[in-house]
């Protein structure tokens, strides 16, 4: 007697990639810490909903799985419509009629964002150079932020650049941790990965 085939379990339809919740909520919590606003707010929300997105859109392109797809595909195109129609509204609450033009400060973390979801379509995510994309856009998603709650000229690029050195240097532990694993516990990259997150911040923090 054939036994019918097991149904693919229902998809989770949040972002896997747990260090990315530190980073991002640390970046958007400095962020309005720094130039607390209601539109600063706004745009929060809207990279929130974004970084939300990503998962159900990546079940819906067939990137978890062709099962998991379409096991999923019905509550996946529910969560994403609900958190395009958050996008937009938090989008329209935070730029419309902003008195500071904030286009410049945008594009850093736009194209981050889409080289970052280029790679998790390449499978490249869980990589040191997808690590690293990641960190930067996190970082970089604080600009529009601090923007739209007017920050001064010289502040908010270094609340990135700070930000960015920061998750770098815990980039660079980690892998370098596992390097260090793979050669027999050997303390030498360790190390290495310590001062190339030690440089960085202080270059940082010179700036």
């Amino acid at each position: 007697m054939n036994r019918p085939a097991p149904t693919p379990p229902l998809p989770g339809l949040l972002p896997r990639e747990h260090g990315a919740y530190a980073q991002l909520g640390i970046a958007l919590a400095a962020a309005l810490a720094l130039t607390p606003s209601l539109r600063g707010a706004a745009q929060t929300l809207f990279t929130v909903a974004l970084f939300l997105a990503s998962e159900p859109l990546l079940v819906l392109l067939g990137r978890r799985g062709e099962a998991y797809r379409q096991a999923g595909a019905a509550l996946a195109s529910r969560r994403l419509i609900l958190l395009a129609s958050v996008a937009l509204l938090s989008l329209l609450g935070a730029w419309t009629h902003a008195p500071t033009p904030f286009l410049p400060a945008l594009a850093p973390a736009a194209l981050l964002g889409l080289l970052l979801f280029a790679l998790f379509l390449l499978k490249r995510e869980r990589t040191w150079a997808g690590e690293l994309v990641a960190a930067w856009a996190f970082a970089a998603a604080t600009l529009p932020v601090t923007s739209l709650g007017s920050a001064s000229p010289h502040r908010a690029p270094l609340l990135a650049l700070l930000l960015a050195a920061l998750f770098t240097q815990g980039t660079a532990l980690v892998h370098g941790h596992l390097l260090a694993l793979r050669h027999r516990g050997h303390p030498t990259p360790r190390l290495l990965a310590l001062g190339l997150g030690l440089v960085l911040t202080a270059t940082a923090w010179a700036l």
